[in-house]
């Protein structure tokens, strides 16, 4: 159910949101130039917003990105699509200075890119423009942090948008509605779930009054983080930062009630919208600060690769055969394994994974291809970026926007405190045998596995 609305390419392996980390103190870091000439700074201002700044030395474009610790996990029962609505009406509402917008005007307005996604626990806003439209766009973000204005019309749009998105990636996409619907067995919601959540019942008796509450309670500073990610050494950017968000009320930050437990589960669901059999495997990964995950990390990625090379390309109605995202859904990777035009039994499956995970285990992973796996994943962990990453960056705004989220999703979840040592690990797994995460992988208490099936 995660909502984006941009033109940006995804990036393997990386989304955005995540599972709930130790409160851990958080001092400011001066500029620190990495290995690859980037500079990192982080800092809080006194209203609660933390702040993380990386300059790409001759990058073509800046992105500015809010990240508010508030996605889909923490909707109320019943309240279904409220954190859709929510951001909705936050990215496209009328404020005291802007009018209100719509989807079919953004390219013409930011051309470079956008981006509005709702997560488990992370609800983000990005633009992206040149390097002389930077000031405009902490403006733009600020404005919007200061509050929008909710109308009886503009809301009834934003439940009607929402609610067509929700049919869509929760019944009519096939693939999204296997990417959604597998955690919604994993949480115990079943096809009663994912059912409410597409027919946007939750959200369609919700008043002015309510939203209005909720977006001055959710979208403050205290609850979020902004990321300011290009070539940033022609402004005092923290300056205007501190000019254009310093005086914002700081709010609260949010309140979790609760957290989702998932749990092993095998299910056949008979989908009208299914025009032939597709399944997903969703593996239950260890929590992200469990000092064992950059370890699952490593394995995962390799596993992943192999699988979608040995499978092929996806079938129609699938994106692809392998999606885990570090930093939308760290707690449930996927798998889509190939499934015949006849199969009903969701064992097959489990087999197919298997079968696969069993040839990769005979394999000999060599030591250079463990490098090359290590480069390319910890530059979104935090590192430096690798020649051929930087290069993208410099130029396109798909990779900027990447590295964008990426850092602005990290300091809402531990800051450097935390990825430094999660980076220290993820190193040392460089190597490590497959066997170790061979039993994890194969149990089947780690598994959740769903199969549509047409309905006749």
């Amino acid at each position: 159910m995660s909502r984006a609305h941009s033109w940006l390419p995804a990036a393997a392996l990386c989304a955005l949101a995540l599972l709930t980390l130790p409160t851990r103190a958080r001092a400011d870091l001066g500029p620190t130039v990495l290995e690859d000439s980037t500079t990192f700074e982080s800092f809080r201002l006194p209203n609660g917003l933390r702040v993380v700044t990386r300059h790409v030395p001759g990058c073509l474009n800046v992105d500015i990105t809010l990240a508010y610790d508030y996605g889909r996990q923490d909707e109320p029962k019943g309240k279904e699509g409220l954190a859709a609505l929510l951001a909705e009406l936050e990215y496209f509402g009328a404020t005291e200075a802007a009018p209100e917008r719509t989807r079919q005007e953004m390219p013409s307005l930011l051309p470079a890119g956008w981006d509005l996604a709702v997560g488990p626990r992370v609800t983000r806003f990005s633009e992206i423009g040149s390097q002389q439209l930077l000031p405009g766009l902490v403006h733009q973000a600020a404005i919007r942090m200061r509050g929008v204005r909710v109308t009886p019309a503009t809301l009834k749009t934003a439940i009607a948008e929402v609610r067509a998105d929700l049919d869509s990636t929760c019944r009519l996409d096939i693939g999204m509605a296997l990417h959604n619907g597998v955690r919604e067995w994993a949480e115990g919601n079943g096809e009663a779930g994912l059912d409410r959540t597409a027919s946007g019942r939750g959200i369609q008796g919700v008043g002015v009054r309510e939203v209005q509450q909720q977006l001055g309670a959710v979208f403050v500073p205290a609850n979020a983080v902004l990321a300011v990610v290009g070539s940033l050494n022609k402004i005092p950017l923290k300056a205007l930062i501190q000019s254009e968000f310093g005086s914002i009320p700081a709010g609260a930050p949010f309140q979790r009630t609760r957290i989702a437990r998932l749990d092993s589960t095998t299910q056949v669901v008979a989908r009208a919208e299914a025009s032939r059999p597709a399944g997903v495997i969703g593996l239950i990964a260890p929590a992200l600060d469990d000092t064992t995950h950059p370890g699952f990390y490593m394995e995962l990625a390799l596993v992943g690769a192999h699988c979608a090379k040995s499978w092929g390309p996806p079938e129609a109605g699938l994106n692809a055969r392998f999606h885990y995202s570090l930093f939308d859904d760290p707690d449930l990777a996927r798998f889509y394994p190939p499934v015949g035009p006849n199969d009903t039994d969701p064992e097959r499956l489990r087999l197919t994974f298997i079968n696969t995970l069993n040839d990769l285990s005979a394999r000999q992973v060599t030591p250079a291809s463990y490098m090359a796996l290590w480069r390319g994943l910890n530059w979104l962990l935090g590192g430096p970026l690798p020649t051929d990453i930087f290069e993208r960056v410099l130029r396109e705004p798909g990779a900027l926007h990447t590295l964008t989220t990426s850092t602005a999703v990290r300091e809402l979840w531990g800051g450097e405190p935390f990825w430094s040592e999660y980076r220290r690990r993820f190193l040392h797994t460089v190597g490590t045998p497959y066997p170790l995460w061979y039993a994890r992988m194969m149990g089947t208490h780690y598994m959740v596995d769903l199969l549509f099936v047409p309905r006749k």
